[in-house]
């Protein structure tokens, strides 16, 4: 199924379920049944209901605590409820509640206090329905992408999307529990309320795993220090964290600077839900990106090499100061050996070597020619060496040494080495360039990979900032739609 006719689905799918919503509603809200609420079980007696306005609404029938009204004309009515309750092995007592209703143009009786009416179990069905949708659709395209290519950000994107989807179909069920199962009054409303705020309980209940991960990036970041020195991308994972575990106490703090100086007026309320609900969305999306990254790191690092490669890219990452590679880089060309190798056994077929990488400001050789001095002492010919030795990026790296091929052979099929934590981006990279590429990875030190993909991370999410600046437009968008539309609908 194509992407436009996906849409089309979504869209088809969404105007039929609010048409079947509104249908269901016009045709059986003209009924309303009003539940007693009380913390017990117990009998009621003398149910006595006064409506301040006479002709608006009547009263159809009374029974166990449950009072069913019928419209009458359009237009609004105060309610009052005495009565007489016996809690089981209780003593009689008298009790009164009010609300107000509404009646609308098409008869539908509105519960103006809760939100409630016949017909928002409807409206709270068809949004998980819907949602359940999205989520199959998206699913979908996720193994159509990963078809296309393992290396892409829509890939993560679509990963991602599904963690949080996923993440919020859970929450949607669990408050849809909470609303059958709730003895409280405070009804639809309540229900809404607790949708809005759904983010903040979704980072609450994020905040052990994050605190797992990120313990075992400090241990990481503890050990690159002893091993690798001092640096700030050394201690990368450790700042992330710290920022990651304070982040969802900041609606907390809201709270108290609210309680503290706030006006309590509604613009006020509306300005501290709206912050709240855009922080707690904003932090469970981030949240579910990282996820989604390692998600696709870990797949990219352990596919397996397809053996009909015509060239193999060796990316460079730094050299010692005598010209020599690093223990890193020398993993990354020894891994293309072993592939050149084993597929010359597995098909006979030839792979030409591309090391590819320019010379630093802090380097004495182009690490493309200090890979091939490397790569010649291990035996293989310089006529199976083709040297990149311009680029000072990745991006550059592919881009450059696809130009060399193309001279050689068009549309060829390319592998890259690299490490395994860098192979999700790289890709994504090679794609820009318009390789037909595959990756295959290097092993590394355990202490580099945590780490490691909080760096790829960062890296992936600033390749792609205009997505997340327009993510996080359209997070804030709907947020203010659910807080103030939840507020208007409160003071009906």
């Amino acid at each position: 199924m194509t992407v436009g006719k996906k849409v089309i689905l979504l869209i088809v799918t969404g105007l039929l379920l609010f048409a079947g919503c509104t249908s269901y509603i016009i045709v059986s809200g003209n009924t309303y049944e009003y539940h007693i609420d009380t913390y017990y079980d117990g009998t009621f007696e003398n149910v006595k209901v006064t409506c301040e306005k006479d002709g608006i609404v009547k009263v159809d029938n009374v029974k166990d605590g449950v009072i069913t009204f019928s419209s009458v004309k359009k237009g609004m009515t105060d309610i009052s409820i005495t009565y007489d309750f016996t809690p089981v092995g209780g003593k009689k007592e008298t009790a009164e509640s009010g609300f107000r209703l509404r009646t609308t143009s098409f008869n539908t009786i509105i519960n103006t206090t809760t939100l409630d009416f016949n017909g928002s179990n409807t409206i709270i069905i068809a949004s998980l329905v819907y949602m359940v949708l999205i989520l199959v659709v998206l699913i979908h395209s996720t193994r159509a992408a990963f078809k296309r290519t393992w290396y892409s950000y829509k890939n993560m994107v679509y990963v991602g999307m599904i963690i949080f989807l996923s993440v919020m179909i859970i929450s949607f069920v669990v408050q849809i529990g909470k609303y059958i199962t709730s003895s409280n009054s405070f009804g639809f409303m309540g229900f809404l309320f607790d949708v809005v705020y759904s983010g903040s309980t979704i980072v609450v209940c994020l905040i052990p795993l994050l605190a797992l991960v990120f313990f075992f990036i400090s241990i990481s970041n503890a050990s690159l220090l002893i091993h690798e020195g001092r640096t700030v991308r050394n201690i990368l994972g450790v700042i992330l964290g710290m920022v990651y575990l304070a982040a969802p106490f900041s609606g907390s703090l809201l709270n108290i600077i609210y309680d503290h100086f706030g006006d309590f007026s509604t613009g006020s309320m509306l300005v501290s839900s709206f912050i709240q609900s855009v922080i707690s969305l904003i932090i469970v999306y981030f949240d579910c990106i990282f996820f989604a990254a390692c998600i696709c790191s870990l797949m990219a690092s352990f596919r397996k090499p397809i053996y009909d490669r015509d060239f193999v890219i060796i990316l460079g990452c730094g050299l010692k100061k005598d010209g020599t590679l690093l223990p890193l880089l020398k993993g990354r060309a020894d891994k293309a050996i072993e592939f050149v190798k084993e597929q010359k056994e597995k098909t006979g077929k030839r792979c030409v070597f591309v090391p590819s990488g320019g010379k630093g400001s802090d380097e004495i050789i182009a690490e493309g020619e200090a890979i091939k001095n490397y790569l010649v002492e291990q035996g293989i010919d310089e006529n199976d060496i083709l040297v990149e030795n311009k680029s000072t990026t990745t991006l550059e790296n592919m881009m450059f040494s696809k130009k060399l091929i193309d001279e050689k052979m068009p549309n060829a099929k390319v592998a890259f080495a690299t490490t395994r934590y860098h192979l999700f981006r790289s890709g994504m990279y090679a794609n820009t360039a318009g390789l037909n590429a595959i990756g295959i990875g290097s092993k590394t030190k355990w202490y580099f990979w945590p780490n490691a993909f909080l760096r790829e991370f960062v890296g992936v999410v600033r390749a792609k900032i205009k997505y997340h600046i327009i993510t996080t437009v359209v997070i804030m968008i709907v947020s203010a739609i659910m807080v103030i539309g939840s507020k208007i609908l409160l003071s009906l």
